[in-house]
Formats: C-alpha cells, sequence, structure tokens
C-alpha cells in the first residue's frame, strides 16, 4: 500500500497548526493532549470547540459555533498555502462539522447560510493565514501599510490570545526548513 507524499504530510502540520492558532486568536480554550499527525496525515487538534447536535441559538451559540468554522476553516486554509496543490478531501470531516453547524443556525434561510459561510471562510483567511506565515518565508511580497496594520493588528490579537491561552512555550529547537519547534502547555 502506498501512503500520501511526504509533502502533503508535511502540509497536515499546517493544518492542524491553522485551527490551534486561530483558536488561540479567537480566545478558544486549547486541551491538554496538544496536536497529533500520524503517518497517513491523519491529524487533531485539541481545543474546546462546539459540537453539532444543541439546537439552541441564543447569541452565546452562535458565537461558540462561528468560532468553531472558522477556526476549523483555517485548518485547509493553511494547508493549502503550504501545499498548494494538495488534493481536497483530507479536510472532510472539518467541511462536515461545518455544513452541519451552518444548518443549525440558518437551515431556514439559504441565502443567510451562504453569507455567512463566505463570511466565516474570510475571516479564517484573515486571522489565520498571516499568523502561521509570519517570519516562515510564506507570503512574501505583500507589503503596504494597510497589509501592515493589519498584520499589526492580527499579530497583538494572537500575543494576545497565547498569554491566555498558553501557560508556557517550550521551545525545542527547529526543523529542517529553520521553523521553531516547540510544546506548548495550556493553562
Amino acid at each position: 500500500m502506498h501512503g500520501p507524499s511526504q509533502q502533503y504530510l508535511d502540509s497536515c502540520a499546517y493544518h492542524e497548526a491553522g485551527h490551534t492558532v486561530v483558536a488561540v486568536a479567537l480566545e478558544m480554550p486549547l486541551r491538554n493532549r496538544g496536536v497529533h499527525i500520524d503517518t497517513m496525515g491523519n491529524g487533531i487538534s485539541y481545543y474546546w470547540f462546539r459540537t453539532v447536535g444543541d439546537p439552541n441559538n441564543a447569541p452565546a451559540d452562535i458565537a461558540e459555533r462561528e468560532r468553531t468554522i472558522i477556526s476549523t476553516y483555517a485548518g485547509y486554509i493553511a494547508q493549502k498555502k503550504s501545499y498548494p496543490e494538495c488534493p481536497r478531501g483530507g479536510d472532510f470531516f472539518d467541511l462536515d462539522q461545518n455544513i452541519k453547524l451552518l444548518q443549525e443556525m440558518y437551515a431556514a434561510n439559504r441565502d443567510k447560510w451562504f453569507a455567512e459561510q463566505s463570511r466565516l471562510y474570510a475571516e479564517a483567511t484573515r486571522l489565520g493565514w498571516p499568523s502561521l506565515a509570519r517570519n516562515r518565508g510564506f507570503g512574501k511580497g505583500h507589503s503596504g501599510s494597510a497589509a501592515n496594520a493589519s498584520s499589526s493588528r492580527s499579530r497583538a490579537s494572537l500575543v494576545n490570545g497565547y498569554a491566555r491561552a498558553v501557560d508556557r512555550w517550550e521551545p525545542r529547537g527547529s526543523d529542517s526548513q529553520g521553523f521553531p519547534i516547540a510544546t506548548l502547555h495550556p493553562r
């Protein structure tokens, strides 16, 4: 049996990091188990998120669903940035969850469903990719005062989110491309 390419496996780390970085930026609590990826590219990021099945639609429920959808979309967005030819399918469970969460909120209004899906995907792109790309060699060539101001706001939000969600960051060196390797110890 032939497994996935090394490029795909490497991109899975970005996928799971995309979930985690955006979860922290959205102040979603991290769980103790961290991030795991197996040799077939299956991964999981452990943080607290909304699951499907609770029909309540109070403002707090909608906000929780929206944070979950944004952090879930951020995984594949980050993966595609690191591996643009990445095939679709590895994010099936992420997409399925997002569709069901959107359905819980907007089943009666398809126009609102699609508008909110687009808005939440755009927010995942805005929050996630700049945080992962910063100082990693990705996204070079993006400049200008508006982009820099947005990047500074994202960076401040991300740093503040980490400060609230992570008790200790334990550096463990760098990988072959110079990316830092560390262990996050959630509060």
